[in-house]
């Protein structure tokens, strides 16, 4: 029939798309280990890894995540091991779909459980992901940082998964499995393949984003300068600067085998094969051509990220008024010798700006 026929052809297309990945990730991957030993180079503070206080800060960025917030902070709530040595927070990042609503109710109930996990939702940023998960971190109180986006599910258990991996002193960072939620209306072709890939590409090149729920030591998100205060791909600027010190010996980014389940809504509305194709140019275009963060986001979203950037803090209820709001956009420049530009991307003054920078993608 017309529609197995177009989901045949959907499904060739993913293939082809996720090969191209592959490979286009393979080849920076060795290119890069293949650089950094012959220019080791490990900035100050990454090891040996410090004692740390154990406690795992949940940092969830939440921008127009009315129909999903919920269902990921109740997952959180029913699957922590230890709800006494986890805090979430979660980051008003603007967007008034009540959102912040939802949070704050949810909030209120598990607090009334006595559970001994706290919800805290007085933390709010503009200008995208990395000013809002900086405004997360400096928040915090963990010693491990865990960053989770609102249509994430979190696998069983999963502090004592990060806490366990993160005591050897050769993993700098963890990342969960990657899987696509078939909750929704899932008939999308190449769902299963691209997930495969995915685990490859994270597994074998260590190369993990945002959607598979990162997690580090505090102290060596500090040692590399944090997040970029970019509108995107802070997510891949951090996993780069990890693993050009893996290439210089420090340790190695693991993927846990236990899967973080993201929303499918952008593969339902869209074709895998187109979404994957899109990041792969958006990626390249980052890192060949040295296209920046606030381009690629005016290119992707049609929009550009100063209203958020400018949109006034959020209104606040009356037991809020009786604490000051957080409001935290900026971080600390990495070490001078993670700021180096490569030469395949673009020119030097524009690199040294990027450094703080990312791209996405599948």
């Amino acid at each position: 029939s017309r529609c197995a026929m177009a989901w045949a052809v959907d499904f060739c297309l993913a293939v082809a798309v996720q090969c191209f990945m592959l490979l286009q990730c393979g080849v920076t991957y060795l290119l890069m280990r293949w650089r950094h030993r012959r220019h080791p180079g490990v900035p100050p503070g990454l090891s040996p890894l410090q004692p740390h206080n154990n406690l795992v800060s949940v940092i969830i960025p939440a921008y127009r995540e009315a129909t999903t917030i919920e269902a990921t902070l109740r997952r959180i709530e029913h699957t922590v091991a230890a709800s006494d040595r986890v805090e979430v927070i979660v980051v008003d990042a603007g967007g008034n779909d009540g959102t912040m609503d939802i949070v704050r109710r949810v909030s209120a109930e598990i607090n009334e459980q006595a559970t001994g996990l706290s919800i805290r939702t007085d933390v709010w940023a503009r200008g995208g992901r990395g000013p809002t998960l900086n405004a997360g971190v400096r928040a915090s109180r963990g010693g491990i940082l865990l960053f989770l986006h609102a249509d994430t599910l979190l696998p069983d258990c999963f502090d004592a998964l990060v806490r366990r991996a993160l005591e050897d002193h050769e993993v700098l960072a963890t990342a969960f499995r990657f899987r696509v939620s078939r909750a929704e209306d899932t008939r999308v072709a190449a769902l299963g393949w691209m997930e495969w890939t995915v685990h490859l590409r994270s597994s074998l090149y260590e190369l993990p984003f945002g959607d598979q729920a990162m997690a580090i030591t505090r102290q060596r998100f500090d040692a590399l300068g944090g997040f970029p205060d970019v509108p995107m791909m802070e997510d891949f600027e951090l996993v780069q600067a990890l693993r050009r010190a893996g290439a210089a010996g420090a340790g190695y980014i693991k993927t846990l085998d236990a899967p973080a389940t993201c929303g499918a809504r952008r593969w339902v509305k869209n074709k895998v094969w187109w979404c994957n194709a899109m990041n792969q140019v958006i990626m390249i275009a980052y890192v060949y051509f040295g296209f920046s963060p606030t381009q690629i986001y005016t290119w992707y979203y049609q929009s550009t990220p100063s209203s958020r950037s400018t949109a006034k803090s959020p209104p606040r209820s009356p037991a809020q008024q009786q604490q000051p709001a957080t409001r935290v956009i900026s971080s600390t420049p990495p070490p001078q010798a993670f700021q180096q530009p490569h030469q395949h991307e673009g020119n030097q003054q524009h690199r040294q700006q990027k450094n703080h920078q990312s791209p996405v993608s599948r």
